[in-house]
């Protein structure tokens, strides 16, 4: 499993318009927009418009995030990017030889 299917899976949200990215965890020093707790989801949606595109960013609690992101998926925003820490997802290893 790749790593937007990851987050996908993670938040149980299979739009296409989510794209899941791994952040470092300096990223991660921030408080929760919505309730104060500390941070461990990033968020960034991109509209397009004709005079440009719109960005728009957040930092979320894991439970804060999974309300965001399908709060996210109900707009028209045409990509929605989730950057989490690597500790919440498995990163596939190769097999020993």
């Amino acid at each position: 499993m790749n790593i937007t299917q990851q987050v996908r899976s993670l938040f149980r949200n299979h739009d296409t318009r989510v794209h899941g990215r791994i952040g470092n965890d300096s990223l991660f020093t921030d408080r929760c927009d919505d309730c104060g707790d500390q941070a461990t989801v990033l968020t960034e949606t991109v509209t397009e418009h004709g005079r440009g595109a719109e960005r728009e960013g957040g930092i979320y609690c894991l439970y804060c995030a999974i309300g965001a992101v399908d709060w996210l998926t109900c707009g028209d925003a045409d990509q929605i990017t989730v950057t989490v820490p690597a500790s919440l997802i498995t990163l596939d290893q190769p097999a020993a030889a």
